[in-house]
């Protein structure tokens, strides 16, 4: 790969600064996450999550074992 100019640099730079959250709406958004993701009593849902059995867990494990491929080739062949 070439080295890249200082104006490229300078540009990656802010493009970086400009995608990472700040330390205090990390914390915010990873707070709202986890309130979303709890349901809690009130939300009238019985026993908690299913357990998923068999074949179901088989084809979901294929799926994700898939999309991490999928998603490693593509980004392995975008800069083509």
């Amino acid at each position: 790969m070439n080295e890249l100019r200082p104006h490229g640099r300078e540009l990656l730079e802010a493009a970086r600064r400009e995608r990472t959250p700040s330390p205090d709406q990390r914390e915010r958004l990873l707070s709202e996450l986890l309130a979303a993701a709890d349901p809690g009593p009130a939300s009238g849902a019985p026993g908690g999550p299913r357990k998923l059995r068999g074949a179901a867990r088989l084809l979901l494990l294929l799926a994700l074992v898939c999309a991490v491929a999928l998603a490693l080739y593509g980004a392995s062949h975008a800069g083509r």
